[in-house]
């Protein structure tokens, strides 16, 4: 008999519930989010402000925790994956001021390499080639 199998998506949200902790209170600020995503698919995220649009990108990134439901990334647990792993398959760019208004397009292009270096950030040449070829 043929096995079925699964069908891997890049990102899915099953029954997620995002929103924040205060003591022992959990504040829901959306819930009951189910999206599925190709690898070729582009998604927006619209609405008002202060409707969760930061909060649901915090807890894709694993920034922030989920209330309650799943995250996965080409089929794997959003929780089983260390920071530096999922570091080379997902960043998350919010709103807020970045810590250093002084880089240049150069340096921060060169901060997505950051997962592929020794303890020190130190780019080797084949950084600095992926580096060029972005900026091409």
């Amino acid at each position: 008999m043929a096995e079925i199998k699964k069908q891997s998506y890049a990102l899915e949200a099953i029954q997620l519930a995002i929103g924040y902790s205060k003591g022992r209170e959990q504040i829901a600020i959306a819930k009951d989010i189910e999206f599925k995503s190709t690898v070729s698919e582009l998604i927006g995220i619209v609405g008002a402000n202060g409707i969760g649009k930061s909060t649901l990108l915090r807890t894709l990134g694993k920034v922030q925790g989920a209330l309650s439901g799943n995250v996965q990334i080409h089929g794997k647990d959003l929780e089983a994956y260390s920071a530096l792993e999922l570091a080379t398959v997902i960043s998350v760019v919010l709103t807020e001021p970045i810590a250093s208004k002084n880089m240049t397009v150069e340096e921060l292009v060169a901060l997505g390499r950051q997962p592929y270096t020794n303890w020190i950030g130190t780019l080797s040449t084949h950084d600095r080639l992926k580096i060029e070829e972005a900026l091409a």
